[in-house]
């Protein structure tokens, strides 16, 4: 299988706690976030990811916090989520402290704030869809910088971590 095909590993963290016996996902669990609501944690610097952002607080009517991990302190309140697990792909966390990742917490944002187009999002959950939709979110993840640019927040050069050693495209 290609590099660029092959997905994230589901959550790299040796926190994660099955999200029941016998289970084959590990579910990260962190602390539950504040005022009773979701939060949705995306990539600030990264343009497609704040476009997409900006169309999800005009359909979300509150019931969804959304923040960029970039901030200084914000991933402070959820113990076991790190920054590169965050860079990795956007990450939910329920109201439980469940964190859901990738095309999953798509579905589980649609499911918030769009009901009509979230109960079409649940087709996710089709044997090989979801297979087919982690990969695709992957790769599209993965590759975010090179597609759509870096925001003003990374104008500096300071993202170019994440570039390691491949062409980098401003998308200007």
């Amino acid at each position: 299988m290609p590099r660029w095909f092959r997905p994230f590993p589901e959550h790299a963290n040796e926190n994660a706690v099955p999200l029941f016996p016998g289970a084959n996902v590990n579910r990260l669990v962190t602390t539950p976030p504040d005022g009773g609501k979701p939060i949705a944690l995306y990539d600030g610097h990264c343009r497609f990811c704040t476009s997409q952002v900006e169309k999800l607080c005009r359909t979300a009517h509150g019931k969804l916090t959304i923040r960029s991990f970039q901030e200084p302190g914000v991933l402070v309140d959820f113990p076991g989520l790190t920054h590169a697990d965050c860079m990795r792909e956007l990450k939910v966390v329920d109201v439980d402290g469940q964190v859901f990742g990738g095309a999953e917490a798509v579905v589980r944002t649609l499911l918030i704030s769009r009901p009509i187009l979230g109960q079409l999002a649940r087709l996710y959950d089709v044997p090989g869809l979801r297979w087919g939709c982690d990969r695709l979110y992957a790769f599209i993840a993965r590759n975010r910088y090179r597609f759509f640019g870096r925001s003003q927040a990374c104008e500096d050069d300071a993202c170019s971590v994440h570039f390691q050693g491949r062409p980098r495209f401003s998308g200007r």
